[in-house]
């Protein structure tokens, strides 16, 4: 079992974190991304003890290489 959390850069520059800790599968995580997603606001789903990218979309909603770049800076990893 997974235990993450969510991230969202907003288009207002600032990065939104949720409080809550979610558990499940990796399935759950990459739902719980695509059913957030907003239109130009890239979402992740970070594993909660290493900062891991369990899955990300980009500003457009596709999961690439660069959305998982995006939230594997230093500063976002792990960042609550």
């Amino acid at each position: 079992m997974l235990k993450w959390h969510y991230q969202q850069h907003r288009k207002d520059g600032t990065v939104w974190t949720s409080e809550a800790v979610f558990t499940g599968e990796y399935r759950n995580a990459a739902q719980g991304v695509v059913a957030g997603f907003l239109v130009g606001e890239p979402r992740a789903a970070i594993e909660d003890e290493t900062g891991r990218v369990i899955y990300a979309v980009d500003a457009k909603g596709a999961a690439t290489a660069d959305a998982v770049k995006l939230f594997s800076t230093v500063e976002m990893a792990g960042a609550r």
